[in-house]
């Protein structure tokens, strides 16, 4: 065999070395996801019904730190998100090299996966979304009593009145606003930014191996 003929199967091994790092990050990632909804969601809605059915006690104030749980939350599986979206991208990529070296045997199971699970309305997104807007709701609910909570607060640990309701109920909401400002921002730069530039490395790469005659 020549060193012409080599050349295509070591970049064919190549590719499907690289597929079977990028699958096994992405199936880690996907487990890490589902993980975290159980794990950050339990305890939430532990630790909020048992502040409700205990409202009469000190127990109410773990209502508190409810917002930025949720807030810790969404973060979490935004973050998660966004590596299993450049995963399953690259993984595309990928396929896409593979399929253009071996034409007459395709791998479809990339294209079946995505027309499956990555696009519109599916029970894996349905999940996800039942999470969030079931959390969501929860929080929506927690806002109802969060002003009594914080002004009981406020009679219970400002005996002598020094500090005034008014400033405490402001430092309360201004750091968790800045905090879900921070995260927004965060999340947009992350994803619909840097998304261009994952797409770019892609397309220049591509365009560098088929010009070099790869």
């Amino acid at each position: 065999m020549s060193k012409n003929d080599m050349k295509p199967k070591m970049q064919l091994e190549l590719l499907l070395g690289e597929r079977r790092l990028v699958k096994e990050r992405l199936s880690k990632t996907e487990s890490m996801m589902f993980g975290s909804i159980t794990v950050v969601v339990s305890p939430f809605l532990l630790l909020t019904g048992y502040a409700f059915l205990n409202y009469n006690s000190n127990a109410k104030f773990i209502l508190l730190a409810m917002p930025f749980l949720s807030l810790f939350a969404i973060l979490l599986i935004c973050v998660l998100y966004m590596h299993q979206y450049v995963a399953g991208y690259y993984s595309r990529y990928l396929v896409d090299r593979i399929n253009t070296m071996v034409s007459e045997f395709r791998l479809l199971m990339e294209d079946m996966d995505y027309a499956f699970f990555g696009k519109g309305f599916n029970i894996q997104n349905l999940f996800i979304f039942m999470a969030l807007g079931f959390t969501g709701i929860i929080n929506f609910i927690i806002l109802l009593f969060i002003d009594d909570v914080i002004f009981d607060l406020w009679v219970k640990v400002n005996m002598n009145k020094a500090l005034d309701f008014s400033v405490v109920y402001w430092v309360y909401w201004i750091i968790f606003s800045s905090l879900a400002i921070i995260c927004i921002l965060a999340g947009y730069s992350q994803f619909h930014c840097k998304v261009k530039k994952l797409k770019g490395i892609i397309a220049f790469n591509s365009n560098s191996q088929i010009n070099s005659g790869l």
